[in-house]
């Protein structure tokens, strides 16, 4: 009787060990959960701050490459060792001189 009753609090006490483990995991992956769904609100403004970056850049397209091709016309050019990168400009010095 004296051993039953050992092992029936032995398990008892395994059963309230499992038990606090389990709640204090629940508490853990309820946490987990929270952060990810703060940080996927997060994700998400930045993503449509990205979109709409993106969609005002490629509407500006032609824009912008006319923009860059009158730095070109400028005359800045890059060379190395005589060799120009920017063939329109090259071109054009060649042909005046």
């Amino acid at each position: 009787s004296g051993l039953v009753l050992h092992w029936i609090n032995a398990s008892n006490e395994a059963i309230l060990r499992e038990r606090r483990d389990l709640e204090e995991m629940g508490q853990d992956w309820d946490r987990r959960f929270s952060e990810v769904a703060v940080g996927g609100i997060r994700l998400e403004v930045v993503g449509l701050i990205w979109l709409l970056f993106g969609v005002i850049l490629s509407t500006w397209a032609p824009e912008l490459s006319q923009f860059a091709d009158s730095f070109r016309e400028v005359g800045a050019q890059a060379t190395v060792g005589g060799l120009c990168f920017c063939d329109n400009i090259c071109d054009n010095q060649f042909e005046a001189g």
